[in-house]
C-alpha cells in the first residue's frame, strides 16, 4: 500500500489545459493522510506508529482513488455541461438579434424547428411508453421490487450492492420471503443468431416458472 508522492496544491489552480483527475486526487489524498498523521504525534503518538494507524483508518487506497475519482469526473462532467449551456445562451441571443433583419431566414427557421419538436414530441412519446411510465400488463406494479444482495469487504469502506443473483441466492432470498411475498428470477444475456463475425445477435431473458405469474402478466393470445 503506497500513496502518491506530495504534490503542490497550487498545481490546482494553474491547469490551463484540461485538468488531471488523478493528480488532484492524489494530492487530497495526501493533504489528509499527512494531516491525520499530524494529528496523531500531536497526542502523542509515535511518528513510525501514527503512520501506521493513519494506513489502517484509510484503508485500501487504491479502491478510495478509483471512488474518489469517479466523483470527481462526474463534477467535472457536470461543471462542463453548465458552461456549455451558458455559452448556448449567449448563442441563442446572437441568432436572436442576426434574425430580426432576415424575415425569409428567420421564417424558414422557425418551420424547421417545429419540424424538429414534432419529431422530439414524438421520441418522448415513445420513451415515456417503453422506460417511463410503470410497465403496462403488470399487476399491482408498484408492489413489485428487485433485489440487491450487499457485500461487505475488509478493505472497502462501506457495503457495495449488487443486482447480480446466482440461483443459490435466490432460492435463499425467497426461503426468507416466506409467505410474506413471491420472488422470481430472470437474466438477460446477448447471444448470435448464427455463425460468423458479422452474425447478427438478439437479446434473452432467462426466467423462472413463476416470473410471469408473479408479475401478474397473462399472454394476449394462448398459455405461458
Amino acid at each position: 500500500m503506497s500513496y502518491p508522492r506530495k504534490s503542490e496544491s497550487w498545481r490546482r489552480y494553474l491547469t490551463f489545459w484540461r485538468a488531471n483527475v488523478q493528480r488532484d486526487i492524489d494530492a487530497e489524498l495526501r493533504f489528509h493522510f499527512d494531516a491525520r498523521i499530524e494529528e496523531l504525534i500531536a497526542i502523542g503518538v509515535d511518528r513510525e506508529e501514527a503512520r501506521k494507524q493513519a494506513l489502517e483508518e484509510f484503508g485500501d487506497v487504491a479502491d478510495l482513488r478509483h471512488d474518489l475519482r469517479r466523483i470527481d469526473e462526474r463534477m467535472a462532467r457536470r461543471r462542463g455541461r453548465m458552461e456549455w449551456l451558458g455559452g448556448l445562451r449567449q448563442d441563442l441571443a446572437y441568432a436572436a438579434r442576426s434574425l430580426r433583419g432576415s424575415p425569409m431566414v428567420t421564417g424558414t427557421i422557425v418551420l424547421t424547428l417545429a419540424l424538429g419538436i414534432g419529431v422530439n414530441t414524438a421520441m418522448f412519446s415513445l420513451i415515456d411508453v417503453i422506460f417511463l411510465r410503470q410497465p403496462a400488463g403488470v399487476v399491482n406494479p408498484e408492489q413489485v421490487h428487485r433485489l440487491y444482495t450487499r457485500h461487505e469487504f475488509a478493505n472497502h469502506k462501506g457495503p457495495i450492492f449488487w443486482p447480480g443473483f446466482d440461483y443459490a441466492h435466490y432460492s435463499a432470498a425467497a426461503n426468507a420471503i416466506g409467505d410474506r411475498g413471491r420472488a422470481a428470477i430472470y437474466r438477460r444475456q446477448k447471444a448470435k443468431l448464427a455463425t460468423g463475425e458479422d452474425a447478427p445477435s438478439a437479446t434473452m431473458v432467462y426466467a423462472n416458472a413463476g416470473y410471469f405469474d408473479l408479475l401478474g402478466v397473462r399472454p394476449a393470445l394462448g398459455r405461458f
